[in-house]
């Protein structure tokens, strides 16, 4: 085997002298800028595909493992991001590799004219600029997403670390393979995975990731040990240490294995996800077996437009049918425990929805004498084992946060429908509205409320609603006016939830975040002499007081600092043997099923 010289040639021979660039981008700058610019490769920028693509694969991978899969806006604002990312990473790596390795490049024909290697970088210098992209890069992985900046930590140690494993080591590419293939993991982050919990929410995600990072480590050592083999001479003379060396003579067994281990990391990547272990041949031939339903929705409240998203994220089409003339909610508080928010963080609405919100942190159970029964921190102990809060918001900050969702995912919404004169042709999944307009469908959806109409048409009689025997006061207390009130204050704590317990009622009080108003809900038992309401009614606190007879003085006084009140009678309906078709082409859900008490 032949061997290069101990020395460099001399500097008249022109294969060895370094000529200032002509043409390409290098000759547009300065001259004391281009060793910088050489250092980071920026003017090769092929390297920067091996780079980039494990964060685009991981932000991807996280944008359709979903439930309700990113937006293409999303991934692509998210994709460009980690591109701008991976370009100061890439510069970064290539920096502290050659100043770590300038003596080995000096011995390496490919290498020698590298600006550390030639003189034209001092080893200092290249040290210093290494720190700033580095910097660069970490306040750009913080700038897309706060924790793929913890996601992305394990990265630093391996940069530092690469140069020096061909040193030590027969595998250096194993070392550049996980180096590369970690920003799998940063690039998941951005697109909706949690890290911290990805194993208890779904070990089969987390075996898909993980997939993933074992496929690209095993593609990075297939390219980088054949990239090795032509400088497989000169790194024997100068020490260097790589696969290339240690299995030059049995070279197509070894990559013959590592694309079988890739091919199965693939495959397993896919059967995480159910796209099965055809899902390869499926995306070559550029099949798409999955069917697109038009399920058509009666009723655009909250159960209604949460089934049209779900519907639509799922790949299929939703058009809503609501006999009011536009959509909003009335209403109050409502309560969202953690298997309504954690959807409404799959949606990529929580956000939004917690700026309308305030979040419990804590639960005083009361006697309705007074005496306290029960203090319980409830905020931190909720998220810590769901990964989502807890949320008490206004019903119709709720319900336009779920239309606009619904809009911008395109739901068909139609508005001022006689749904009472509607033809519903359940055999044929079929609707015909009272204008004449006839809409078919794969699923017919009653979405229509506790007075539902659908379910009438399945029952096929009336089927009216009765009292369930309680009665709902609905109190509104201004914050101003607790405030006057040093005993009340407490009630305007944010994120204090007050229950009181007695004979056969109970009351809630918490504030709203929209307007500061304690809002107070008190089920007391209806008196048989008295009216059932259909819908909220105006009521006088003396009503409501003269039903809490021996209660806590100090909360009737809360109730006279109220400035508004209404009732209605908790109805609830006939339990039905079925909620579905018999042709399977209809179903019910929310109170047009089962409208019942919020209670055991």
């Amino acid at each position: 085997m032949s061997k290069l010289p101990e020395k460099l040639p001399a500097e008249e021979d022109a294969n060895w002298t370094y000529h200032q660039p002509t043409e390409g981008i290098l000759s547009l700058l300065p001259s004391s800028w281009v060793p910088y610019v050489e250092l980071t490769r920026f003017h090769k920028p092929v390297g920067i595909v091996v780079i980039y693509l494990p964060y685009l694969l991981g932000a991807l991978f996280g944008a359709t493992i979903q439930s309700t899969p990113t937006s293409p806006s999303t991934t692509i604002l998210a994709a460009s991001n980690l591109l701008a990312a991976s370009v100061v990473l890439r510069s970064a790596g290539c920096t502290w590799n050659d100043v770590v390795d300038y003596k080995f490049d000096q011995q390496v024909a490919r290498c020698r004219l590298r600006p550390v290697a030639r003189g034209a970088v001092s080893p200092r210098n290249g040290t210093v600029f290494f720190l700033v992209q580095m910097g660069l890069w970490l306040a750009a992985l913080r700038f897309i997403h706060p924790h793929s900046l913890y996601a992305a930590a394990p990265v630093v140690p391996l940069v530092l670390c690469y140069p020096y494993a061909k040193r030590v080591t027969d595998y250096p590419q194993l070392v550049l393979g996980i180096t590369l293939a970690w920003g799998i993991f940063p690039g998941s982050v951005v697109t909706g995975i949690d890290l911290t919990r990805i194993w208890r929410d779904n070990a089969l995600v987390a075996i898909g990731l993980w997939s993933l990072f074992v496929a690209y480590v095993t593609w990075t050592l297939v390219y980088d040990t054949i990239y090795a083999f032509q400088d497989i001479q000169d790194d024997v003379t100068s020490g260097v240490r790589s696969m290339a060396i240690i299995w030059r003579h049995k070279a197509k067994t070894l990559l013959a294995l590592l694309a079988f281990v890739q091919i199965a990391a693939l495959c397993a990547t896919g059967w995480s996800v159910d796209a099965g272990l055809g899902f390869i041949m499926q995306q070559q031939n550029g099949t798409h077996t999955k069917p697109r339903c038009r399920i058509l929705i009666i009723g655009g409240g909250l159960a209604g437009l949460a089934t049209a998203i779900a519907v639509m994220l799922a790949g299929h089409e939703a058009i809503i049918f609501e006999r009011m003339p536009e959509l909003k909610e009335i209403g109050a508080g409502i309560q969202c425990p953690p298997n309504a928010t954690i959807l409404f963080k799959r949606w990529g609405i929580l956000e939004e929805i917690q700026e309308q919100a305030i979040e419990p942190q804590e639960r005083i159970m009361r006697s309705y004498r007074g005496t306290t029964v029960l203090t319980q921190r409830t905020g931190p102990l909720i998220k810590d084992a769901y990964g989502v809060p807890y949320l008490l918001v206004h019903r119709a900050a709720l319900h336009k946060a779920l239309v606009q969702k619904a809009q911008r995912l395109g739901v068909g919404i139609n508005l001022g429908c006689d749904i009472a004169n509607t033809d519903f042709d359940f055999s044929g999944c079929q609707i015909r509205l009272a204008n004449g307009d006839v809409f078919e469908g794969d699923l017919i959806v009653g979405a229509d409320g506790e007075r539902s109409i659908t379910r009438e048409k399945l029952l096929g009689y009336h089927d009216p609603l009765h009292s369930s025997g309680d009665l709902i006061f609905r109190v509104r207390v201004p914050g101003k006016a607790l405030a006057q009130h040093c005993d009340f204050a407490v009630f305007a704590k944010p994120g204090l939830t007050n229950y009181w317990m007695g004979p056969d009622s109970h009351a809630v009080s918490y504030m709203m975040k929209q307007d500061d108003w304690l809002n107070v809900v008190v089920t007391v038992p209806q008196d048989a002499a008295e009216p059932v309401t259909y819908g909220v009614q105006k009521a006088e606190i003396a009503d409501l007081v003269a039903k809490l007879d021996h209660w806590d003085p100090e909360f009737i006084k809360l109730l006279g600092l109220a400035q508004g009140c209404a009732k209605w009678t908790l109805l609830q309906s006939t339990e039905n043997q079925t909620w579905i078709h018999p042709d399977r082409t209809f179903l019910l859900i929310g109170d047009s099923a089962h409208a019942m008490p919020p209670y055991l």
